[in-house]
């Protein structure tokens, strides 16, 4: 079944790279019911809701995959810049640093 995941995965990530965001996101979301702590599936719902301008939404994305894996180093930078985009600097100096401590 792992390599189901993988091949959700990939398909995901050509879908968002077609920018066929939201089916993306079903796939990413898919991934996410057969393996709950798959913390790609999560990063990559933040970067597709983020390309939707939807960061509010992307932020709990990064926070989860944080929660399931601390040293998750991509998990951290792209928290940061959703925290940027929203203007909470501090926030984001934080999770750049997080980042560099990995």
């Amino acid at each position: 079944d792992q390599d189901h995941v993988g091949a959700l995965m990939q398909y995901g990530m050509s879908l968002y790279y077609q920018t066929r965001i939201r089916a993306a996101i079903s796939c990413f979301k898919r991934v996410i019911r057969k393996n709950p702590k798959f913390v790609l599936a999560r990063l990559w719902i933040g970067i597709c809701m983020q390309y939707l301008d939807l960061t509010e939404e992307a932020i709990p994305c990064y926070q989860q995959a944080l929660r399931d894996d601390p040293t998750f180093v991509s998990g951290y930078i792209n928290l940061g810049v959703a925290y940027k985009q929203k203007g909470e600097y501090e926030n984001a100096l934080i999770c750049y640093r997080k980042a560099l401590t990995y």
